[in-house]
Parts: structure tokens; C-alpha cells; sequence
């Protein structure tokens, strides 16, 4: 039980109302908060506030730091965190820091990203905003920076992709180009920005 302030405010006791005590509450759970001195009413459900892990059904709560308030969470992908802790195992969690409120991701290509630890393929394009990428083929990536791509392909600019136009490519046969040298036969067909075979033998 915490200390009741001098003074107080009328509430219905509902979800996110205001409050200091469980009895406050008509779900009998006050996410109290050290840190202000006043705390939330919650069901516990996920997403609702919390400022403990016994404030949740799901037993987790995704919080900056112990005296701060949170959010409930299941761990799954899409939910709240602050730490790779507040998800799954085989997850991580997006935020830009330890106390800014992220979501957890499996990293998958095309989600968002911040770096390459964030991405299941080790590839976080980074432009405007980072999204995973595998770093094959026609893969976007950061201008002449091969290491959004895959070992033995190269960054080369692209005119049929979208800004800033340059694509991961390794050279083959169909891979993207836009000269001769972006390609292992070194010859470019500029009609399609695709490679063309490499001549057989004489």
C-alpha cells in the first residue's frame, strides 16, 4: 500500500484513470509509480500501464527503469519493450535507446531497423529510414556501400529503382547493371539494365 496524498482527485476507478492504491481501481490494480508519486489504473492486459511485472497478466512489464511506468507486454512480435528482455528469445527489440519505447521484431525483410543487429539477415539498409533487407539482387542499398549486400555482389547505381538508385547486384546473367563492368560477361544490356550472358568459348 502506498501513502495517500493529503489531497485527491475524483475518478470512476476506470482503465488509465488516476490512482494511489488497488482500491482505487475497479480491476483492484493501481500501477503506482515512485517515480511520480501517483500511479494508473490497469487491467493488465497488453499495452496497459504498469509499473511491475505483477501489474500484468502476461507477468512482463516493458518499463525505462524500475521506478518508472510501462506498458504490459507478451513478448510477441509487435509488442512494447525497452530491451531485447522484454521479448521473446528469438526476438529483438527496436528502439533507438534504453529509454525510449521500441516494438519487438524478428527482423525480418522489410521491417524497420537501426542497425544491422536488428535485421535476421545482418543487412539494415539505412537511408531515409533503415529497413532489413537479405542484400540480394535488386536489394536497395546506401551508395557504393557493398556491405549492404551480399558477399561477392557490389552497391551499383540502378536508374529503374527507387531513390537514391543504387541496388545490390552480383553480376550474373538478368543481375541489374548499368555498364559493362557491373556485369561478369562485361556487357550490360542498357534496353533492360540487365546483364547478359557470358559468351561461351570459342
Amino acid at each position: 500500500m502506498h501513502t495517500s496524498p493529503s489531497s485527491g482527485v475524483c475518478s470512476a476507478g476506470e482503465d488509465e484513470d488516476a490512482c494511489v492504491n488497488d482500491n482505487d481501481c475497479i480491476s483492484d490494480k493501481c500501477a503506482y509509480s515512485s517515480a511520480y508519486g501517483t500511479g494508473t489504473c490497469t487491467d493488465g492486459a497488453e499495452g496497459s500501464a504498469c509499473a511491475s511485472d505483477g501489474d500484468c497478466d502476461s507477468e512482463t512489464c516493458a518499463q525505462p527503469s524500475a521506478t518508472y511506468p510501462g506498458k504490459c507486454t507478451d513478448k510477441a512480435d509487435g509488442s512494447p519493450c525497452y530491451v531485447d528482455n522484454d521479448c521473446d528469445t528469438d526476438l529483438v527489440c527496436l528502439s533507438t535507446s534504453s529509454s525510449s519505447e521500441g516494438i519487438c521484431t524478428d527482423g525480418a525483410n522489410g521491417d524497420q531497423c537501426y542497425e544491422d543487429n536488428d535485421c535476421a539477415s545482418g543487412i539494415c539498409y539505412l537511408y531515409s529510414s533503415g529497413v532489413c533487407t537479405a542484400g540480394e539482387n535488386g536489394d536497395p542499398c546506401y551508395p557504393s556501400d557493398d556491405t549492404d549486400c551480399l558477399a561477392g555482389s557490389t552497391c551499383i547505381y540502378y536508374p529503374n529503382a527507387a531513390s537514391p538508385y543504387y541496388v545490390c547486384s552480383d553480376g550474373a546473367e538478368n543481375s541489374p547493371c548499368y555498364s559493362s563492368g557491373d556485369c561478369d560477361s562485361n556487357d550490360c544490356n542498357t534496353s533492360t539494365y540487365t546483364c547478359n550472358p557470358v559468351p561461351p568459348a570459342p
